[in-house]
């Protein structure tokens, strides 16, 4: 599973409008240039998108309305997780037995999804050097049976060695406070990216509580 988690998203950023310039690409790519253009973040399994090429998004897009024209022949459909991110599905039959029962997996793997985003984003904030919003790594999860991280990899350097040693802490004693629900594919890989929003400014809103300033 992939997410890319800009430092949270506000409804005034899931709807503003902006001028997107990207071209076709595998669609790995193109999601990560979208998550630049907007800082909205995205829960996609890394399964679901490899090997498949986006369609080129030239022009002014509120944020949905570009994501539909990049999936555009992809056989994958946006959907928008509690209104603070997107996730891509596969376009599926409008019935069935079959349908019913992966339209429930598929919404039980987007809430976990988005618990794992609270959970990280509350301990980021512990310390000043690894708020979020001001960095880019990109990080591996392997969550337990106890919803607790059991193993965790930096990919990516933080480009400071001290925010890395300390994100590493973080990241390892990360509890997500409930299990993976099943079938969940592991690890879950995670990038953080800059966000327009301030870092302060979101730890605030995330009600994080001050840590080592």
């Amino acid at each position: 599973m992939l997410a890319s988690l800009p430092a949270g998203a506000s409804e005034d950023e899931m709807g503003r409008r902006a001028v997107f310039q990207i071209p076709a690409q595998p669609l790995a790519d193109a999601l990560n240039a979208f998550g630049e253009t907007t800082h909205i973040p995205m829960f996609v399994d890394s399964e679901l998108i490899r090997g498949r090429r986006s369609s080129e998004v030239a022009g002014s897009f509120s944020s949905l309305d570009a994501l539909r024209e990049m999936l555009d022949g992809t056989g994958l459909t946006a959907r928008s997780v509690d209104g603070k991110g997107f996730t891509l599905m596969s376009l599926l039959p409008s019935s069935g037995p079959d349908t019913v029962a992966r339209r429930s997996i598929a919404r039980e793997f987007e809430r976990y999804s988005a618990a794992i985003q609270v959970a990280l984003h509350e301990a980021l904030c512990r310390h000043r050097e690894t708020r979020p919003g001001t960095y880019r790594s990109l990080i591996r999860l392997w969550i337990g049976e106890t919803g607790r991280v059991t193993r965790s990899d930096l990919l990516t350097t933080t480009g400071d060695s001290r925010r890395d040693v300390l994100l590493a802490g973080e990241l390892q004693a990360l509890a997500v406070g409930e299990p993976p629900p099943p079938g969940l594919r592991q690890p879950v890989t995670l990038l953080l990216q800059p966000s327009a929003a301030s870092a302060a400014d979101y730890c605030l809103l995330a009600q994080a509580d001050g840590g080592d300033d």
